[in-house]
Protein backbone atom coordinates (compact mmCIF):
# COMPACT_ATOMS: atom_id res chain seq x y z
CA UNK A 1 0.00 0.00 0.00
CA UNK A 2 1.31 3.45 -0.93
CA UNK A 3 0.75 6.12 1.70
CA UNK A 4 1.08 9.72 0.59
CA UNK A 5 -0.47 10.99 3.83
CA UNK A 6 0.80 8.76 6.66
CA UNK A 7 -1.74 9.96 9.20
CA UNK A 8 -4.76 10.08 6.92
CA UNK A 9 -6.67 7.40 8.86
CA UNK A 10 -5.94 8.60 12.38
CA UNK A 11 -4.89 12.24 12.42
CA UNK A 12 -8.12 13.96 13.38
CA UNK A 13 -9.86 14.02 16.73
CA UNK A 14 -13.39 13.02 15.91
CA UNK A 15 -16.63 13.54 17.76
CA UNK A 16 -19.88 11.77 17.16
CA UNK A 17 -23.22 11.22 18.85
CA UNK A 18 -23.63 7.73 20.25
CA UNK A 19 -26.28 5.47 18.76
CA UNK A 20 -28.73 3.72 21.04
CA UNK A 21 -27.70 0.34 22.40
CA UNK A 22 -30.98 -1.21 21.28
CA UNK A 23 -30.63 0.17 17.76
CA UNK A 24 -27.08 -1.11 17.48
CA UNK A 25 -28.05 -4.59 18.68
CA UNK A 26 -30.98 -4.75 16.24
CA UNK A 27 -28.74 -3.76 13.31
CA UNK A 28 -26.03 -6.40 13.94
CA UNK A 29 -25.23 -8.68 11.01
CA UNK A 30 -24.62 -12.04 12.68
CA UNK A 31 -21.59 -13.91 11.26
CA UNK A 32 -22.05 -17.37 9.76
CA UNK A 33 -20.02 -18.97 12.55
CA UNK A 34 -20.68 -20.96 15.68
CA UNK A 35 -19.11 -20.28 19.06
CA UNK A 36 -15.46 -21.35 19.03
CA UNK A 37 -14.85 -20.92 15.29
CA UNK A 38 -11.69 -18.96 14.46
CA UNK A 39 -10.59 -16.64 11.67
CA UNK A 40 -7.11 -15.30 10.85
CA UNK A 41 -8.12 -12.13 8.98
CA UNK A 42 -10.70 -9.37 8.99
CA UNK A 43 -11.29 -5.98 10.61
CA UNK A 44 -12.14 -5.73 14.30
CA UNK A 45 -12.99 -2.93 16.73
CA UNK A 46 -11.36 -2.62 20.14
CA UNK A 47 -12.95 -0.13 22.55
CA UNK A 48 -10.57 2.15 24.44
CA UNK A 49 -11.06 4.00 27.70
CA UNK A 50 -11.07 7.77 27.92
CA UNK A 51 -7.57 8.04 29.36
CA UNK A 52 -4.48 5.89 29.35
CA UNK A 53 -5.04 3.51 26.42
CA UNK A 54 -4.40 5.79 23.42
CA UNK A 55 -2.22 8.86 23.03
CA UNK A 56 -0.35 10.95 20.50
CA UNK A 57 2.73 9.21 19.11
CA UNK A 58 4.93 12.19 19.98
CA UNK A 59 4.49 14.50 22.96
CA UNK A 60 5.27 17.68 21.03
CA UNK A 61 3.07 16.86 18.04
CA UNK A 62 -0.06 18.90 17.34
CA UNK A 63 -2.92 18.04 19.71
CA UNK A 64 -5.74 18.19 17.18
CA UNK A 65 -4.00 16.99 14.02
CA UNK A 66 -0.82 15.13 15.02
CA UNK A 67 1.45 14.56 12.05
CA UNK A 68 2.43 11.12 13.34
CA UNK A 69 -0.98 10.04 14.55
CA UNK A 70 -2.02 8.16 17.67
CA UNK A 71 -0.80 4.96 19.27
CA UNK A 72 -1.90 2.29 21.69
CA UNK A 73 -0.08 3.02 24.95
CA UNK A 74 2.17 0.83 27.08
CA UNK A 75 -0.69 0.66 29.58
CA UNK A 76 -2.95 -0.81 26.89
CA UNK A 77 -0.43 -3.51 26.01
CA UNK A 78 0.31 -4.27 29.65
CA UNK A 79 -3.39 -4.85 30.30
CA UNK A 80 -3.71 -6.99 27.18
CA UNK A 81 -0.76 -9.17 28.18
CA UNK A 82 -2.11 -9.63 31.70
CA UNK A 83 -5.43 -10.83 30.27
CA UNK A 84 -3.80 -13.12 27.65
CA UNK A 85 -6.34 -12.00 25.04
CA UNK A 86 -8.27 -9.04 23.66
CA UNK A 87 -12.03 -8.66 23.44
CA UNK A 88 -13.07 -7.46 19.97
CA UNK A 89 -16.14 -6.68 17.87
CA UNK A 90 -16.16 -7.58 14.17
CA UNK A 91 -16.49 -4.44 12.05
CA UNK A 92 -18.83 -5.86 9.39
CA UNK A 93 -21.16 -7.23 12.08
CA UNK A 94 -21.09 -4.20 14.38
CA UNK A 95 -21.58 -1.58 11.69
CA UNK A 96 -19.82 1.39 13.28
CA UNK A 97 -17.28 2.38 15.91
CA UNK A 98 -20.08 4.13 17.79
CA UNK A 99 -22.06 0.89 18.01
CA UNK A 100 -18.98 -0.95 19.22
CA UNK A 101 -19.02 1.28 22.30
CA UNK A 102 -22.80 1.42 22.65
CA UNK A 103 -23.21 -2.38 22.94
CA UNK A 104 -20.56 -2.70 25.64
CA UNK A 105 -22.08 -3.41 29.08
CA UNK A 106 -19.97 -0.60 30.56
CA UNK A 107 -20.14 1.77 27.61
CA UNK A 108 -19.80 4.87 29.81
CA UNK A 109 -16.13 3.95 30.37
CA UNK A 110 -15.19 4.04 26.66
CA UNK A 111 -14.63 7.00 24.37
CA UNK A 112 -12.22 5.89 21.63
CA UNK A 113 -12.03 2.92 19.25
CA UNK A 114 -9.12 1.16 17.56
CA UNK A 115 -9.68 -0.77 14.34
CA UNK A 116 -7.32 -3.73 14.01
CA UNK A 117 -6.60 -5.43 10.68
CA UNK A 118 -6.00 -9.04 11.72
CA UNK A 119 -4.91 -10.18 8.28
CA UNK A 120 -2.21 -7.54 8.10
CA UNK A 121 -1.06 -8.39 11.63
CA UNK A 122 -0.48 -11.97 10.54
CA UNK A 123 1.23 -10.90 7.31
CA UNK A 124 3.73 -8.75 9.19
CA UNK A 125 4.55 -11.05 12.11
CA UNK A 126 6.20 -14.12 10.63
CA UNK A 127 7.07 -15.80 13.95
CA UNK A 128 3.84 -14.99 15.78
CA UNK A 129 0.27 -15.33 14.58
CA UNK A 130 -3.19 -14.61 15.94
CA UNK A 131 -6.74 -15.78 15.43
CA UNK A 132 -10.02 -14.17 16.38
CA UNK A 133 -12.25 -16.73 18.09
CA UNK A 134 -15.99 -16.21 17.73
CA UNK A 135 -17.54 -15.78 21.17
CA UNK A 136 -21.09 -14.40 20.90
CA UNK A 137 -22.50 -13.03 24.13
CA UNK A 138 -26.09 -14.12 24.57
CA UNK A 139 -27.33 -12.78 27.89
CA UNK A 140 -27.03 -9.66 30.09
CA UNK A 141 -25.02 -8.09 31.52
CA UNK A 142 -22.41 -8.74 28.79
CA UNK A 143 -24.84 -9.48 25.97
CA UNK A 144 -26.58 -9.73 23.71
CA UNK A 145 -23.71 -9.17 21.27
CA UNK A 146 -23.48 -11.38 18.20
CA UNK A 147 -20.34 -9.57 16.98
CA UNK A 148 -18.00 -10.50 19.85
CA UNK A 149 -14.63 -12.24 19.35
CA UNK A 150 -11.50 -12.85 21.39
CA UNK A 151 -8.09 -12.20 19.84
CA UNK A 152 -5.86 -15.14 20.77
CA UNK A 153 -2.17 -15.85 20.06
CA UNK A 154 -1.89 -19.13 18.18
CA UNK A 155 1.07 -20.28 20.27
CA UNK A 156 -0.91 -19.62 23.45
CA UNK A 157 1.61 -17.26 25.09
CA UNK A 158 1.67 -13.57 25.87
CA UNK A 159 4.96 -13.25 23.99
CA UNK A 160 2.99 -12.82 20.77
CA UNK A 161 1.33 -9.69 22.15
CA UNK A 162 4.73 -8.33 23.20
CA UNK A 163 6.02 -9.09 19.69
CA UNK A 164 3.10 -7.18 18.13
CA UNK A 165 3.73 -4.15 20.34
CA UNK A 166 7.44 -4.23 19.52
CA UNK A 167 6.81 -4.56 15.79
CA UNK A 168 4.45 -1.57 15.75
CA UNK A 169 6.39 0.78 18.04
CA UNK A 170 10.09 0.03 17.54
CA UNK A 171 10.49 1.65 14.07
CA UNK A 172 9.64 5.12 15.42
CA UNK A 173 12.59 7.39 16.32
CA UNK A 174 12.73 8.17 20.02
CA UNK A 175 12.14 11.58 21.52
CA UNK A 176 9.37 14.12 21.88
CA UNK A 177 9.29 14.84 18.11
CA UNK A 178 11.44 13.87 15.10
CA UNK A 179 13.87 16.64 14.17
CA UNK A 180 16.27 15.52 11.45
CA UNK A 181 15.19 14.86 7.87
CA UNK A 182 16.09 11.19 8.26
CA UNK A 183 14.07 10.81 11.48
CA UNK A 184 11.08 12.58 9.94
CA UNK A 185 11.14 10.23 6.96
CA UNK A 186 11.49 7.20 9.20
CA UNK A 187 8.59 8.37 11.40
CA UNK A 188 6.38 8.98 8.36
CA UNK A 189 7.03 5.48 7.03
CA UNK A 190 6.44 3.95 10.46
CA UNK A 191 3.17 5.88 10.81
CA UNK A 192 2.02 4.57 7.45
CA UNK A 193 2.73 0.99 8.52
CA UNK A 194 1.10 1.49 11.93
CA UNK A 195 -2.10 2.91 10.42
CA UNK A 196 -2.39 -0.08 8.10
CA UNK A 197 -2.51 -2.35 11.15
CA UNK A 198 -4.17 -0.19 13.82
CA UNK A 199 -6.34 2.85 13.12
CA UNK A 200 -7.46 4.87 16.14
CA UNK A 201 -10.54 7.11 16.23
CA UNK A 202 -10.65 9.53 19.13
CA UNK A 203 -13.82 10.77 20.85
CA UNK A 204 -16.17 8.40 19.09
CA UNK A 205 -18.35 8.71 22.15
CA UNK A 206 -19.84 12.18 22.56
CA UNK A 207 -18.16 14.11 25.36
CA UNK A 208 -19.35 17.67 26.03
CA UNK A 209 -16.07 18.47 27.79
CA UNK A 210 -13.95 17.83 24.71
CA UNK A 211 -13.70 19.66 21.40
Amino acid sequence: MTCTKPCARSAKWRTGRMLSKEGCIDSQKTPAYVKGDTVDNGLFYRNLKRKGEASKRYENDDDSHPMYGFKLTKKFWKNAVSQDDLSLNEVSCTGSAGCSIAIHPYSDSYFHVATIDLGRVNEMLSDHSFVAQYDPLESPPDGPNQCHYELLPVNGTTQSLFALQLYLDSPFPRGKMPNSTADCRTAEEATCTYNQVVSIKRWVREDTQCN
